[in-house]
Order: C-alpha cells, then structure tokens, then sequence
C-alpha cells in the first residue's frame, strides 16, 4: 500500500543506506504497509529515469492517438473523468506518468529478470531462484522479467514502532532505475522455523504490485484506466475477496479519495496473491476475482495456464 507516512525510526538507517546505496537519489517517498502476520515484503517502485521532455511528450501523444480510434477514445475519457471523481486528479496523472515511462521502457529497455542482492542469507537463496523467475512455469511471460529490476534482502526487522507489529515496507516513487522488492528478516519466519508459504504469498503480493495500472510495462493507457476501474467494482462488490475473512485493503478506506486508491491498489495485490498461491481455492470461492486476475496475467501470455500440472515444478 502506498501511503504517505513517517519513517520507522528503528529501521531508517539500513533502508536508507540500501536504497541510496543500490538505486540512488530518491525525489519523492511514500510508506505501505503490508500485514500478512509475521511476513512483510516491500516493493520499491521506481521511475524509467525519462526525462518528460517536449519531444518525447509529442512522440509519446503521438503513440496514444494512433492506438486509439473514435470510440475507444471517447471510452477513455469517460474513464478518465470518473477516475477523477472516484479517486481524484492527482491519479489520472500518476497513470499517465506511469503509461508516459512504460511506453519508452518498452523502446529502450531490455526484458531481464531481476537481479537478486543478498538472497544467499538466512536461507532465501534456493527460494528466491526459484521464485523470482519464469522458468518454470510459475508465472506468464512478462510478470517478473522486465516489471522488477532487483530483489534484494535486508538483514534488520520492519516493525511499525506504534503498533508493534511486524508488517510490510514502503514503495518509493520517482526512482531513478527498474523497481525493486525488499525483503527482510522478518519476512521469512516465525521463530526459527522458516514458513515458505508466508514468503510466496509475500512475494506474490509485490509482484501483483509491480503489475498493476501503475507500474505494468506492457499496459496501454486504456488498459490501465480499466483495470483500476475493474478493481474498484470489485471493492465495491458484495461479494469482494477477503483473505479467510480478513479484509486487509479495508485498512486504508479511510472516506478519503487517497485512502480508497491505496486500498485499491491493496485489493489487487491481494487477489494477484490468492491467484498465484492456491487457484483452486480462489476459483471456487472468489471466482469474480479470480476472472479479473487470469485476464490481465494472460496478457502477453494467452496459453499461460494457472492449473498446468508442470507449474512451479523445479529440478
């Protein structure tokens, strides 16, 4: 969840040293926390490192008209005006700044899978090879290479001083590079015993993330509008997903336009994660959400299929 928030003073000095340390100057912050119990993960989102200057500004409005005709453009901004008034101005424009910077990533930046940074500690190395990756099968083609830059491990606790609790980490925007998902200590166990359930539906969460209207590479600008506006219908909805009854987005639906946004966003890394960790569970008992998820996962892959008996298998 992004949310504008104070930084945990126990936990400053080593996130502010990785991220100077691996992404460099960051132009603007904001805080989400993300309770899954005793796990947390965090993702850092980050800019391409484009310049919005006049040229690209034309180049990039020449590619939205040519990808659009009459109706479709209409349907866009109809779009564009109830995203306004559902959730406010300023995410119009984060869309379009999110859309502007996936349009040249596209041109000019290779598909990679992420780097992994310090994943050999505390047992994450065998897990983190094998789930930040598409080799097998685990996810579509395009939701991890190119969509996250990095994944590095950070040896302190995230602990939100107030409540005491272990939770999640923040997403930073305006970073120069791909973006990048954290994770810490306390990600990985309770105790001693290390819970490789918690840590997947952690990472799944953040990947749902790094795929959403925002920061998706591959989305068009209408694609983008939809699906945020398909996440809301879902919030909306009598039948919205809970995780065993537990509403996490709920959190952030505080009666602001903000707060409702952020739950948005927490409503599709959720259902991304219920997707990704167990669909037959999730089919049988959120199958509206399920449908939203397999829709967008598919694509740039239309054979990928979640039930493939060979997903997730490793050698």
């Amino acid at each position: 969840m992004e949310k504008l928030s104070n930084e945990n003073p126990e936990n400053i000095e080593s996130k502010e040293d990785a991220v100077e340390s691996s992404l460099g100057q960051i132009s603007q912050c904001s805080q989400r926390w993300l309770q899954l119990g005793f796990a947390a993960g965090a993702l850092l989102v980050g800019g391409a490192g484009i310049e919005r200057r006049m040229g690209n500004e034309a180049e990039y409005a020449s590619h939205v008209s040519s990808s659009e005709n009459e109706k479709s453009h209409a349907e866009r901004k109809n779009e564009e005006i109830e995203i306004k008034k559902i959730f406010g101005d300023s995410v119009v424009f984060e869309i379009q700044d999110g859309d502007y910077r996936a349009y040249f990533e596209r041109k000019s930046v290779e598909r990679l899978e992420p780097n992994l940074v310090n994943m050999n500690a505390a047992g994450w190395e065998r897990f983190s090879n094998e789930a930040f990756t598409e080799k097998y099968l685990e996810y579509p083609k395009g939701w991890i290479a190119g969509e996250v830059g990095e994944v590095k491990y950070i040896d302190s606790m995230n602990i939100d001083i107030e409540s005491k609790r272990k939770i999640g980490g923040e997403v930073v925007n305006g970073i120069i590079g791909a973006p990048t998902i954290f994770v810490y200590r306390n990600t990985q166990s309770v105790g001693n015993e290390p819970l490789i359930p918690i840590k997947r539906e952690v990472v799944m969460h953040e990947l749902g993330h790094a795929n959403d209207w925002k920061t998706d590479r591959d989305l068009n600008l209408k694609e983008r509008y939809d699906l945020l506006l398909s996440v809301y219908n879902r919030i909306s909805s009598p039948d919205s997903y809970h995780r065993d009854g537990d509403r996490y987005y709920e959190n952030y639906i505080d009666g602001t336009q903000e707060g409702l946004y952020q739950g948005a966003r927490e409503y599709w890394a959720d259902i991304c994660a219920g997707y990704f960790l167990n669909p037959q569970k999730f089919i049988e008992k959120h199958l509206a959400d399920f449908n939203l998820v397999d829709t967008y996962a598919k694509k740039n892959d239309p054979t990928f299929d979640i039930f493939n008996p060979e997903r997730g298998k490793h050698p």
